[in-house]
């Protein structure tokens, strides 16, 4: 047993012993060993060299080294004596490639290569990079004079004279590209790694086009062309370009010439790009100022190329505007005036608000600067049944003439005249009716609207006739600050254009005798003749709606008449009394009216 103790001691001495020589430095070794300086890592072996003369690059190989954990590639150029230069390592993503190419050299040249290993007890933060002999390098632990890299590998080494070497980039593939919402384009193609070593850029080129159908390989000429340069080539294969011309482009992508090698093919994107021109007109809003007690109706002109229109609000308390609205229903579009409209039902009584839109192409996604805002404008207190237009005549003041009156209303110092040609709230228009001196002592306030042909608008004509049409209107009241006090309620006229017969009554040579001219009927019309005493005449309404039954029916005659005594004549009381002829042709008809006092 003491035997075996012996035996083994000295064996495990002998070992000891045998692990602390230490090689020289400098020495090649065929495997790992530990010295008192760390690891020295095998030399790589088996070093290849080729010259890839279809894609100009020199290529490296190499057997791995165990525990190696980078290599690094060095290069002299003309001559093994000429300055080593580290020109590349294969560390990539955690992993340690045996391989390396060297894309960046020149025609008629020599090229000689070697590479080193670095153990795996390298560290970045405690690396100290030493150069000596000039540009030789050498890695060693921070300070010490701890190896961590093998020796250099055996140098190859290639020749590039003779051989064609690529003197035209290769076109870039796979270009396609997307829409951006800023309104420009994001274009990509894959990467290319000679463009990338040779330092080249590429470009991004857009061509007028008139469609998909020019989409192809060959340059055209002769037309608008728009170059956008991508300037690191390094990193990018792509260009965000934020905002385009107008028009249909194809987008073109080629690589361009750096040094002695020239730009590349164009290659283009499957589908042309069109542009949308952003629209040009901006929504120039309108408000009705009090017109209605429970909304405020905004309208503004239609503008081409829209689809789409963006609502504002002024906001009291933030000072900024609110989107209210996002307005693309047709029934909202008013194709008889041209405009669009949006009834704000959120507003409060007697409340100032401004207004302002923006138009829009959902389609296109472009869109409009915002039109001017409109004056403030609000809601009207309150509808006041008490407020109504007392007596509208037809007929009675002259052709195309609408006559309305009112008392007057507490605190109003002003008024204003709205008209509707359907009743439409949407279609009411602020009148330029013309106001007569009031009446005393009632304080009756008459307004005078004439209306022309154009009023009475349709989407394909604004010039019709107008034959017995039925109008709408209402009036404002508003205080001395231009606030609404009161709204009336609608009231509803009848326009004619059959002239106005003008009305004489004989007390004298022919008591009785009402006569009229002025107005010519067809063989289907006739006259209507009634009589009402100075207290029926003064509580006539509406004459369309009313006459039928106001006073007494006189008679009705022939289309060609000119005169009719009244038979009740001589049986009158004394007083004053107001004969009406109303004269009737189809559809049309209009009012003659005559006040006469007995004896």
């Amino acid at each position: 047993m003491k035997n075996l103790f012996k035996v083994m001691f000295l064996a495990i001495f002998s070992l000891a012993i045998f692990s602390c020589t230490v090689p020289e430095a400098g020495i090649s070794t065929t495997s790992n060993s530990e010295t008192s300086k760390g690891t020295q890592l095998s030399t790589p072996a088996n070093l290849k060299i080729e010259f890839d003369s279809t894609s100009d690059t020199i290529k490296l190989s190499w057997d791995h080294v165990l525990l190696a954990e980078k290599y690094l590639v060095f290069r002299a150029i003309g001559s093994e004596n000429s300055p080593w230069i580290q020109i590349g390592d294969t560390t990539e993503n955690g992993a340690t490639p045996t391989n390396y190419d060297d894309l960046d050299i020149n025609r008629n040249s020599t090229y000689y290569y070697r590479v080193m290993a670095l153990s795996y007890n390298y560290e970045n933060t405690n690396l100290d990079y030493k150069v000596g002999n000039d540009e030789v390098t050498d890695y060693r632990v921070g300070s010490s004079d701890r190896f961590i890299e093998s020796a250099y590998s055996e140098v190859v080494s290639v020749v590039t004279s003779g051989v064609t070497v690529i003197d035209q980039f290769t076109a870039p593939v796979n270009v396609r590209y997307v829409r951006t919402a800023e309104g420009g384009i994001f274009v990509k193609w894959n990467e290319d790694y000679l463009v990338k070593a040779k330092g080249g850029t590429f470009t991004v080129r857009l061509e007028d086009s008139t469609g998909t159908a020019n989409v192809g390989t060959a340059t055209i000429e002769g037309l608008n062309t728009f170059e956008y340069s991508e300037t690191n080539a390094n990193t990018n294969y792509w260009l965000n370009i934020t905002n385009i011309p107008s028009g249909t482009f194809r987008v073109g992508v080629y690589a361009k010439t750096t040094g002695s090698i020239a730009s590349s093919a164009i290659t283009y994107a499957t589908d042309a790009v069109t542009q949308y021109a952003a629209i040009a007109t901006a929504p120039n809003a309108s408000a009705t100022d009090g017109l209605f007690n429970n909304k405020v109706l905004v309208s503004w002109n239609k503008v081409d190329g829209a689809n789409a229109y963006y609502v504002y609000r002024s906001n009291a308390t933030t000072g900024l505007y609110d989107q209210i609205a996002a307005v693309t229903n047709v029934a909202s579009y008013n194709d008889v005036y041209g405009n669009v409209y949006y009834e704000d039902t959120t507003v409060a009584e007697n409340t100032k608000y401004t207004y302002k839109v923006y138009a829009a192409n959902t389609v296109t996604a472009r869109v409009s600067t915002f039109g001017t805002a409109t004056v403030l404008v609000g809601r009207a207190q309150t509808d006041n049944s008490n407020f109504s237009l007392t007596r509208i005549q037809i007929g009675t003041v002259g052709a195309n003439q609408v006559r309305m009156s009112f008392n007057k209303i507490t605190d109003a110092a002003s008024y204003e005249v709205y008209r509707s040609y359907n009743g439409a709230d949407s279609n009411y228009v602020l009148t330029t009716a013309v106001q007569a001196p009031p009446t005393s002592p009632s304080l009756v306030y008459t307004f005078t609207d004439t209306v022309v042909a154009a009023d009475y608008p349709t989407v394909t004509s604004v010039s019709n006739t107008i034959v017995n049409h039925s109008f709408t209107y209402r009036v404002l009241a508003k205080d001395t600050n231009g606030m609404v006090i009161v709204v009336s309620a609608t009231s509803v006229a009848s326009y004619v254009d059959l002239a106005i017969p003008t009305v004489s009554v004989d007390k004298t040579t022919n008591p009785g005798r009402v006569s009229w001219t002025g107005v010519t009927l067809s063989a289907t019309g006739s006259f209507t003749i009634r009589r009402l005493t100075d207290v029926e005449y003064n509580a006539l309404g509406v004459m369309n709606n009313d006459f039928a039954t106001a006073g007494a029916l006189v008679t009705t005659t022939a289309f060609d008449a000119t005169s009719f005594d009244d038979p009740a004549w001589a049986g009158l009381a004394n007083g004053t009394y107001h004969y009406i002829v109303k004269a009737t042709d189809g559809n049309s008809v209009s009012y003659g009216v005559r006040a006469v006092t007995k004896p």
